[in-house]
C-alpha cells in the first residue's frame, strides 16, 4: 500500500470509525468536531501504515469499527472475528491509548 492508498483507505475506515464510536457512547445523533476527525484520521493512518501487510482481508469498515471496539476495550473486536491476523491486529490495537469523548459546548464530539 503506498501513502495514497494509505489515506485513501483510513479515510473511509474513519466513518466506520466515527460511527462505532457513536454507537457505544450512544452519542449517534451528535456530530464530531475537527479535532475528532484529524486525531482519528492520523491515528488510522498510522495503525493501517503499520499493519497494511497484514489487513488484506479487512476492508475499511471491518477495519473502522474493529479499531474503535478494541483499542477502547468494548468486549468486542479484532479477537472474534474472522480475520487471517486477527491476534496481531488485537494486539497493535492494544498498544494505541484508549481515547475517551465528550461532548464540546457547541454540542460536537471531541476526545481527549
Amino acid at each position: 500500500m503506498n501513502l495514497l492508498e494509505i489515506k485513501d483507505y483510513s479515510t473511509e475506515a474513519l466513518k466506520h470509525y466515527t460511527q462505532a464510536m457513536q454507537f457505544t457512547e450512544d452519542l449517534a445523533d451528535m456530530e464530531a468536531d475537527e479535532y475528532f476527525k484529524e486525531r482519528s484520521l492520523i491515528d488510522i493512518m498510522y495503525f493501517v501504515a503499520m499493519n497494511h501487510h497484514i489487513i488484506n482481508d479487512v476492508n475499511a469498515e471491518q477495519l473502522g469499527h474493529n479499531l474503535w471496539l478494541t483499542r477502547n476495550n468494548h468486549g468486542t473486536g479484532f479477537w472474534c472475528r474472522d480475520f487471517e491476523f486477527k491476534e496481531t491486529l488485537t494486539k497493535e490495537s492494544e498498544k494505541m491509548h484508549q481515547v475517551n469523548v465528550y461532548l464540546t459546548a457547541d454540542d460536537k464530539i471531541s476526545i481527549d
